[in-house]
């Protein structure tokens, strides 16, 4: 044998006549190369290699993609990363990773268009506990539950935001290493009632919030759709009772 590769983080237990020789070069997982150097046995070998991976992003003209991965990778120069910690209206107030994203984070990566080489890294990074996003390894069809809203990425008319997916008997295809997000309707705010009313009138859509949201945004309203009224919520609103700034088919009204 040339070559023998382990893919156990820890390393087995063997006995000396295991292996007859250690000449072989021994492939073991990411991060795990000082392990099995001081395991008994397994220290006789004189080459062991570490296993990493990496994921190629490419992001399109848009400058944002979504990303998720079952290992921990350095962010590379010129990308910011970000987590959503909540949603306040139609804001999806974000957070930034800095340097390292942890293994099984769930993440939007904005920068310019471009393909981003995100490496594994051995570097701790602990766990982000407050993020909404959810992703996937692989292409998986993610179930809806009821009273439940699902986003996806997209641009709509040239505004990038989450989108609400496109369901198909009650679920979506979430892409491999793709990431979205998977809302109650308590969560956004807004009764079953006011969500069925506003997705039948405008296209629900939550924006990024980096900082600097100032609490408006408009909806994107649906071809045919006329004398649409909602507030800055995104919630539609039979009669003006109350006076406030309002989107009317589309257009922001103050009402005094």
């Amino acid at each position: 044998m040339t070559t023998i590769t382990s893919l156990s983080q820890i390393s087995p237990t063997i006995v000396s006549s295991t292996f007859s020789k250690y000449d072989a070069t021994l492939y073991v997982p990411y991060g795990s190369k000082t392990a099995y150097s001081t395991a008994e046995y397994w220290e006789n070998f004189t080459n062991i290699v570490e296993l990493t991976s990496s994921y190629d992003l490419t992001v399109s003209t848009a400058g944002y993609a979504t990303l998720y991965l079952d290992y921990a990778t350095e962010i590379p120069k010129g990308v910011e990363v970000y987590t959503a910690r909540e949603v306040d209206g139609i804001w999806l107030k974000m957070a930034q990773v800095e340097e390292v994203l942890p293994a099984n984070t769930a993440a939007i990566v904005k920068a310019p268009a471009g393909t981003y080489n995100f490496v594994q890294t051995a570097t701790d990074a602990p766990a982000i506990t407050d993020n909404l996003l959810k992703g996937t390894n692989e292409d998986t069809y993610i179930n809806v539950p009821s009273k439940s809203k699902a986003f996806v990425l997209s641009m709509v008319d040239g505004e990038v935001g989450m989108y609400l997916a496109k369901l198909t008997d009650g679920r979506f295809l979430n892409n491999a290493n793709k990431a979205y997000l998977l809302l109650d309707n308590n969560k956004l705010g807004l009764s079953d009632e006011e969500l069925d009313t506003s997705i039948g009138g405008a296209q629900l859509s939550l924006r990024f919030d980096f900082g600097g949201a100032t609490g408006v945004d408009k909806v994107q309203i649906e071809t045919g759709v006329n004398n649409a009224t909602y507030d800055v919520y995104g919630r539609k609103v039979n009669n003006i009772t109350t006076p406030g700034l309002y989107i009317v088919n589309g257009k922001k009204v103050l009402v005094k």
